[in-house]
């Protein structure tokens, strides 16, 4: 469980420009987690874990303007969707 929590700890490290970063479970691992999280203090671990249903409206929101980037882009076509790469 410790190991866990210390890799989540490593993509939750910040640097210039980068405040917070998210962890998606799609395996089901955050049950372990949340046993993990219980050997903290309450107050320390405050808003570490949220609801997915609050998340997706933020996410389709996120998805939605990143798509605008790629309007007139072949989405099929991974070279067209890196910039600099032959369109």
């Amino acid at each position: 469980m410790l190991l866990l929590l210390q890799a989540i700890a490593r993509v939750n490290r910040i640097y210039p420009g980068k405040s917070h970063g998210f962890i998606v479970d799609y395996y089901g691992l955050s049950d372990y987690l949340t046993e993990a999280l219980e050997l903290f203090n309450t107050e320390d671990i405050a808003g570490t874990l949220k609801d997915l249903k609050k998340e997706i409206p933020r996410l389709k929101a996120a998805h939605t303007r990143v798509m605008r980037h790629f309007k007139d882009v072949d989405e099929n076509d991974i070279n067209a969707c890196v910039p600099g790469e032959s369109r």
